[in-house]
């Protein structure tokens, strides 16, 4: 084969075709690089939001936790009351004790609350009463006289506040009280 071209435009072939073929390398490495970041953005993308998800998922799922846990303690308390006002219902003849109270209350004191606790581990029952009344004499009446019953055990006033209404006054006052068990057993 007889080469007809003159060695320079032959040389300038190689070099044009190794300059495409450089030109075309350096751009396959780039749409290689390109994809290649793609698919790690993507990957990235979708594990974040993947995360997010399960995030989502821990948050609501421990808010439920908390709520179930709340229904629970809420369960456990109502229980425990229940156990126990059954407990000291059935030992105590209650109609005795509030006759106690209604001897005890002079003409001028007014109750505004009865309650009533049981202590868990003690058993022993105490009653705090709340009221009005029109003197101060008639509230230390009121302790003296639930002192002398048997029912109670060391009645004291835990508040005594004077209050005014309507130009007259009047004493706001609160009684804790225990119940002698053996007095009022049935």
């Amino acid at each position: 084969m007889i080469n007809l071209l003159p060695p320079e435009h032959k040389q300038r072939n190689r070099i044009a075709s190794l300059s495409y073929l450089i030109a075309l390398v350096y751009i396959i490495v780039g749409v290689v690089v390109f994809v290649g970041a793609a698919a790690l953005a993507t990957y990235n993308l979708t594990a974040s939001a993947d995360i997010t998800g399960k995030e989502d998922r821990i948050a609501a799922l421990s808010e439920q936790k908390n709520k179930d846990d709340e229904i629970a303690t809420k369960a456990n308390f109502i229980s425990d009351r229940i156990s126990s006002r059954g407990t000291y219902q059935e030992s105590f003849a209650w109609e005795e004790t509030l006759d106690s109270i209604a001897k005890a209350t002079p003409s001028e004191v007014r109750l505004k609350s009865i309650k009533s606790t049981v202590d868990s581990k003690t058993k022993k029952v105490a009653i705090i009463l709340q009221g009005i009344s029109s003197d101060r004499r008639s509230v230390l009446l009121f302790r003296s006289k639930l002192a002398e019953e048997k029912t109670f055990s060391a009645p004291f006033i835990q508040q005594l506040n004077e209050v005014a209404t309507n130009n007259n006054k009047e004493f706001d006052f609160t009684i804790e009280l225990g119940v002698q068990t053996d007095a009022v057993k049935k």
